[in-house]
């Protein structure tokens, strides 16, 4: 994972937390931070599968689609396992897990415009 990504979902981890304890709900910090670790979590399995696709270390095709459909069900599993332990941590940690998950996901978007934008230049 490049260590720009990791850096940003740190800060932005940070900043959330800090963000909650002034505005005086510092219980939300911990849906926070399982959005975010979910969101990373998420993001670097979906790239290590597309990296294993690009080196082409998977060479049949029908296995290869089983087993990127297995990578599949096994992430989007494990991400409902998060939100369903965000949701017992109580409805306000969740909302803040949703809300950190997709943070992270607006920075990583806003990562790659920055990259394209300079590759342009």
């Amino acid at each position: 994972m490049p260590r720009n990504i990791l850096y940003a979902a740190l800060t932005l981890a940070a900043l959330g937390t800090l963000a909650f304890g002034f505005s005086g709900k510092p219980e939300l910090a911990a849906g926070w931070w399982l959005g975010i670790g979910a969101g990373l979590l998420n993001y670097s399995w979906l790239l290590s599968s597309v990296r294993r696709v690009q080196a082409g270390l998977e060479q049949e095709a029908a296995k290869s689609k089983r087993r990127l459909t297995g990578a599949f069900l096994i992430r989007y599993f494990a991400l409902a396992l998060v939100f369903f332990l965000a949701l017992k941590l109580g409805r306000p940690q969740l909302g803040s897990c949703f809300v950190g998950f997709g943070s992270l996901y607006i920075v990583l978007f806003i990562d790659y415009f920055m990259r394209v934008r300079k590759q342009r230049t």
